[in-house]
């Protein structure tokens, strides 16, 4: 179990037995990470933290999440603000941690890639922020970058495409495809990402 904080929990199925990690990495990044935890006084409020992880195999956890606080100080002022809490790969066999994409507030597993995407909500602009997409891997491939700075909520995979929900200012978002060896979008929609099933997803989270 992964939470925001320096400290893991691994939990052993067959016995039930708890051991507790505490991890390792730069002595800023510590410092940070003995900052997540919020503040008494915005805890009343819709603020806090929010991790996910995805075992990517090979001894190695892919977390992420988000860093909620509340700005302003009356009621008619406060408004919420939202904070990538970034990509991190956690290695278990050290317990040292890998910062990976700062700017990703939301990740994905898919045929041997790694998605870092996300959208936080800027509370003084009243509006989504994004970073675009990133894919990392297979192997020892280059990061590739797609969708500039666009606010992702989602991506899926599929050969050479990506279809992707994306923030575009109405009610429901819309979706547009992406060709992977190009970068292009062949497509753009003000609809919904369907739910999708790639042919050969492998494994996925």
């Amino acid at each position: 179990m992964v939470a925001a904080g320096p400290t893991v929990a691994e939990v052993d199925l067959a016995s039930l037995r708890v051991a507790y990690h505490r991890l390792r990495q730069p002595g800023s990044l510590l410092r940070r990470l003995a900052h997540w935890a919020v503040p008494p006084a915005e805890a009343k409020q819709v603020a806090g933290t929010w991790r996910a992880a995805c075992w990517l195999g090979g001894g190695t956890l892919a977390v992420w999440g988000t860093d909620t606080a509340i700005t302003g100080t009356t009621l008619a002022e406060q408004r919420m603000d939202q904070r990538p809490s970034g990509l991190k790969l956690i290695d278990t066999r050290t317990w040292t941690v890998r910062p990976v994409d700062p700017a990703a507030a939301a990740a994905s597993w898919q045929a041997g890639r790694l998605l870092a995407f996300g959208a936080t909500w800027d509370g003084p602009a009243q509006r989504e922020r994004g970073g675009g997409l990133t894919l990392y891997g297979p192997g020892d491939r280059p990061p590739r970058h797609l969708l500039g700075g666009q606010a992702v909520m989602e991506a899926v995979l599929d050969g050479d495409l990506v279809y992707a929900a994306v923030d575009d200012g109405g009610e429901q978002g819309g979706s547009v495809v992406v060709s992977l060896p190009s970068g292009r979008v062949l497509s753009s929609s003000d609809t919904p990402l369907p739910f999708l099933i790639p042919a050969d997803r492998g494994p996925s989270c």
